[in-house]
């Protein structure tokens, strides 16, 4: 947001300006094609920078070890309430699990990264081969990469829970396979945003091994 906000916003007006200055007989400058191209680069290269490949997937790491150690103390404490005393066990898995929700996770980092860029490079280049006005362009792309509601934020936001549910469920079913238990009842939030095929499994009792067909296993 910064960035594109100091290196790419800041600069459309003056690229309009070159463009206009170059109509009708050529709609196209090639200074101010090559300016945005070369901003638009300066980004990107700037955030890999700054978060380099090891970096997103060290911060990827530290989010799945808070998921790993919430998940942990929820069934360690649901466990002595059931059973009066402590639960340990072993983790052998626990280094592929988040190895594997790292890897994944930095490459849809960086999958948003090339996707949110070339959405605004499309709709500067695209905003000004068909004569928008430069503040249209400016609003449209602020509005994109607005840091509370924008699309960037909300996609950024659906990722991070998607991919915080599915670890969180696929560590509690190897727990609990760890400690013996094969079965569990489906409780759903009870809330508005419970979905239909959720609703179905309610108060449901299911195995690990055969999750209900049309949601697989919670979240």
């Amino acid at each position: 947001n910064k960035l594109i906000q100091s290196r790419i916003i800041s600069q459309i007006p003056r690229w309009s300006k070159e463009f206009e200055q170059h109509r009708p007989s050529n709609i196209k400058n090639d200074d101010a094609s090559d300016d945005i191209m070369a901003a638009m680069e300066d980004v990107k290269l700037s955030l890999s920078r700054e978060y380099t490949p090891q970096e997103v997937e060290r911060l990827a790491r530290k989010v799945g070890m808070s998921v790993s150690d919430y998940n942990a103390y929820l069934l360690k404490n649901g466990m002595q309430r059931v059973l009066g005393f402590d639960v340990f066990f072993a983790q052998p898995y626990l280094k592929t699990e988040l190895t594997m929700f790292s890897n994944l996770n930095a490459s849809l980092i960086t999958e948003m990264t090339d996707t949110a860029m070339a959405r605004v490079s499309k709709d500067v280049m695209l905003g000004f081969s068909q004569g928008v006005r430069h503040e249209e362009i400016a609003k449209n792309i602020s509005n994109y990469i607005d840091p509370l509601n924008g699309t960037i934020r909300n996609r950024a936001r659906l990722i991070a829970r998607d991919q915080v549910n599915k670890l969180n469920g696929q560590l509690t079913e190897l727990r609990q396979a760890e400690l013996g238990i094969s079965r569990y009842i489906w409780r759903t939030m009870g809330d508005e945003r419970v979905r239909d095929s959720h609703e179905k499994n309610n108060g449901k009792v299911f195995s690990w091994s055969d999750p209900p067909p049309e949601t697989g296993n919670p979240g």
